[in-house]
């Protein structure tokens, strides 16, 4: 019998032929869990949100369902899509890559891996029934059908040189909090022995917004 980890899924569209092979999705296998996130490291579009110490964290704390899927060509991965199955009040029943995360979607080192990973998820979220499939793609990407959701948005830009020019870069509300803090002795501490100080300060922070915490499980 072929190993059921290695063969490719049931899918309609999940074989893109190239000139170099096809591209076949499978599940993610713990012992392929190694090669996921050397491929997520190597790629420019990759995220700490797409490595499976992430997977681990979201399945052990919130007992989210990973549907986890790998794109390969001759054995090599070359993309990889985290996606979970979420089913709750709060939004519905969905597959989403990433929950609680920033980033998300597919990582893939070509179109052909990421037209496949996409068709294959959108199969699955055909067969699961759920009321949609939602994928924060770092790159921005937009696929033909999917909707943009403007409530959250993200921004970048250039680190200066220097803390001054830092400094000189704030708002000048966020400055003159800084200057309290530094008249008032405010330190810096780090190391674990830190999380429970910061686990209550977090969760009056949360409850200031009117959203509910996270468990400490999950710092």
């Amino acid at each position: 019998m072929a190993n059921p980890e290695l063969r490719t899924l049931p899918l309609a569209n999940t074989a893109a032929r190239t000139e170099s092979g096809p591209v076949r999705i499978r599940p993610l296998a713990g012992e392929g869990e190694i090669a996921w996130d050397r491929f997520v490291f190597a790629q420019p579009s990759g995220s700490f949100f797409q490595l499976t110490g992430w997977k681990r964290v979201l399945e052990k704390t919130f007992q989210y369902d990973s549907r986890d899927l790998c794109a390969e060509r001759e054995g090599r991965i070359i993309g990889v899509l985290p996606l979970f199955l979420i089913s709750n009040w709060i939004v519905g029943r969905a597959l989403i890559s990433v929950p609680l995360g920033v980033y998300g979607g597919i990582c893939a080192e070509e179109e052909a891996s990421e037209n496949a990973l996409r068709e294959a998820a959108e199969e699955m979220a055909a067969r699961e029934g759920v009321d949609y499939l939602e994928l924060r793609n770092r790159n921005g990407n937009r696929y033909a059908g999917y909707h943009p959701n403007a409530l959250y948005t993200t921004f970048s830009g250039p680190l200066p040189a220097s803390a001054d020019l830092v400094s000189k870069s704030l708002p000048k509300d966020t400055r003159y909090m800084i200057r309290k803090g530094q008249k008032n002795a405010l330190e810096l501490r780090r190391g674990m022995e830190q999380l429970g100080t910061f686990y209550r300060l977090f969760a009056q922070n949360m409850k200031r917004h009117g959203t509910p915490v996270f468990p400490r499980a999950s710092c």
